[in-house]
Order: structure tokens, then sequence, then C-alpha cells
């Protein structure tokens, strides 16, 4: 009994340790800043969550924040795009085939959640994630790390 006992806990823990794969927590706040420099995204879920809360009290429109991914090696092209002009729904961002995936821009005590399909990510490439709110992405950015 004790062994099975311990089999079905290891399998209840192994599972939660799986889920918790598939999902990612980030926050942001009023200091320009996330609160992690990497992140690890494991290809063997199918979909993951990345939940971004900004802890903040500021404005969407003083001190917004979104969670944008990109390869690394377009991060300049990209970031060099941001303009205030284009607006906050579209994360001051262009339409554009190098974004992989952006989440919406929130102001403080709000969240959003971004579900990446992690079929259009590629394990030989390297990625990156910034927030694209004007001025933010110099601070606010993490390089991706992909198993």
């Amino acid at each position: 009994m004790k062994t099975f006992f311990t089999m079905v806990c290891a399998s209840i823990l192994a599972t939660s340790v799986f889920a918790s794969n598939c999902e990612i927590k980030i926050e942001g706040s009023d200091m320009m800043k996330y609160d992690v420099a990497e992140i690890t995204l494991d290809t063997s879920c199918e979909q993951t969550k990345i939940s971004l809360k900004h802890a903040g009290k500021l404005p969407i429109n003083a001190m917004g924040h979104n969670v944008v991914i990109v390869e690394e090696k377009n991060l300049s092209k990209i970031t060099q795009q941001i303009n205030f002009s284009l607006g906050v729904e579209k994360g001051y961002l262009p339409d554009s085939e190098d974004i992989i995936f952006i989440s919406a821009m929130v102001g403080g005590g709000d969240t959003t959640e971004l579900e990446m399909d992690m079929s259009k990510l590629d394990k030989t490439k390297s990625y990156v994630f910034f927030c694209s709110f004007p001025g933010h992405w110099a601070l606010m950015r993490g390089k991706i790390k992909i198993i």
C-alpha cells in the first residue's frame, strides 16, 4: 500500500511539474522591468500560455506593457519600427511576419494572456521577448530558452 501511495504521489507531482512547463508567468512594473530575464519554453507542449501581470499602478497610455516574441536576429529591425502613431491596440508596431507572437498591451493592475502555438518555434533558432511600449524595449527584454 505504501508503494502504491508513493507511486500515486509521484505521478501527481510529475503531472503538475509538466503542466507548469506549458504556462509561464511574467510580471512587469512601473519601473520598466520584467521580473524575469529569461523564460524557458518547452516544445513538448503543443500550446504554451504566457500570463503577463502589470503589477504597477500607472495607466496603459503612460506605462503600458506587453510581451512580443521575435527571433533575436530581428530584434533591432522590429524595435526600430515602434511608433506611438501606430496605437496601443497594435502594440505600437506595424504588422510584420517577423513578429512571431504579441500579447495585448496592459496598464497597471491588469493581466493579459498570450496563447502560443509551439510549432511556430524552431529549437535551432534564438528568440527574445520584449515590451513594445515606446522606449521600454531597451530595459524590458529577455532571452528565450527552448527545450
